[in-house]
């Protein structure tokens, strides 16, 4: 449950940025658009070190992990929980390669102008 809870972390900066687009105004776009963009760094190392890295060393890998979730379940139990524990970790590597994507593209954007 921890290494789950651990795997949100990255949601607040995520979050943050979308709070951040409230407080723009006329007078201080830049100071909102660098605390945007030092929300984003976070929001990134958190995502790829959370979800990622953890997630596949404390949880996929993790023998004593897996054998305790899987320890007093039938069979059909043990393959329900296992196909969903690889299930979020796929749907976590292909969210960062849309996150990684836009990122690109924003920068090329910037880089263009």
């Amino acid at each position: 449950t921890k290494q789950l809870l651990l795997t949100e972390t990255s949601t607040i900066f995520l979050s943050l940025n979308s709070v951040l687009k409230l407080f723009r105004n006329g007078e201080n776009v830049k100071l909102v658009s660098v605390c945007q963009q030092v929300s984003m760094i976070f929001f990134l190392v958190t995502f790829m070190k959370t979800r990622l890295y953890d997630y596949y060393f404390n949880i996929l890998i993790n023998d004593y992990y897996m054998e305790s979730i899987n320890k007093d379940n039938i069979l059909a139990q043990r393959i329900y929980v296992n196909c969903f524990t690889y299930i979020l970790f796929c749907l976590n590597v292909y969210w960062f390669t849309l996150i990684i994507k836009k990122v690109y593209k924003e920068s090329c954007k910037k880089n263009a102008d």
